[in-house]
């Protein structure tokens, strides 16, 4: 019987075992530098002044090489009723000593909200390597913005008497107060008066220059000017600052 063409004898056998290109060698896997990414939690709302906050966050490192000794850092922008002003202000911080490539880390950076904060929401940035003390391939995942919501309101209070008689120039003296748990940003204080129903403005604040800004417990003290229409006549004059107001009637008009 004659084999068939290619039937019993197969070409190649004794090259079976032999590698293939390195099937069996050994592939170093690439080597990437640090990158961390920072993501925060939204904490609940606040009332104002005093309260507890917990920012909860979590940073990864998408590298294959570790981070060391690198800051995470809440920190109150520019500008934040958390901050100060015209300056970024640190609110809490942690230092990581080690993370392992591809490795992650849980933690919560704490903070008591300070007097400054105004009702509503103030921004507040979380960084990690906040220092710039790793190498990383990618700096731009390092921040991640969240907002505190207040939900308190400032409480303001007006002490200081009208009198009588209000003659042209006469300077007048009130005590604005806030006894509420946030600041009130800018108050508006306006002195009015009123004869035989036509109103008119004696003094008042235009700008954050006049207008005081006042955290919980604040005072101010406020002079308006009496400026008396010509004739003068009898009528009712009124100090308010906001919602606070210190009136009298019968209030005598002497330019």
């Amino acid at each position: 019987m004659t084999p068939q063409d290619g039937g019993p004898a197969l070409d190649g056998g004794d090259d079976a075992g032999a590698p293939d290109g390195g099937s069996d060698a050994a592939i170093d896997a690439p080597v990437s530098p640090p990158d961390l990414l920072i993501a925060c939690m939204t904490p609940p709302s606040v009332v104002g002044m005093g309260d507890d906050v917990a920012v909860e966050y979590e940073v990864l490192n998408l590298g294959s090489e570790s981070a060391r000794d690198f800051v995470v850092r809440l920190v109150a922008p520019a500008g934040s009723r958390l901050g100060m002003g015209g300056a970024p202000a640190t609110l809490a911080e942690e230092r990581v000593l080690l993370l392992s490539g591809g490795g992650s880390r849980m933690g919560t950076l704490r903070f008591v909200v300070p007097a400054r904060i105004a009702n509503g929401d103030s921004p507040m940035d979380c960084l990690v390597d906040a220092d710039d003390a790793v190498p990383e391939s990618d700096e731009t995942n390092n921040a991640d913005r969240k907002l505190l919501t207040a939900t308190g309101r400032a409480a303001l209070s007006v002490e200081g008497t009208i009198p009588a008689s209000l003659t042209e120039g006469l300077r007048l003296d009130f005590t604005i107060t806030n006894s509420g748990p946030v600041t009130s940003p800018e108050v508006q204080w306006q002195f009015n008066g009123e004869i035989g129903g036509s109103a008119f403005t004696m003094d008042g604040c235009e700008t954050n220059v006049d207008c005081p800004i006042l955290g919980p417990g604040q005072t101010a003290r406020v002079r308006p000017y009496a400026a008396i229409p010509t004739g003068g006549g009898t009528g009712t004059a009124t100090f308010a600052a906001g919602s606070a107001i210190v009136s009298r009637s019968g209030v005598t008009y002497v330019p």
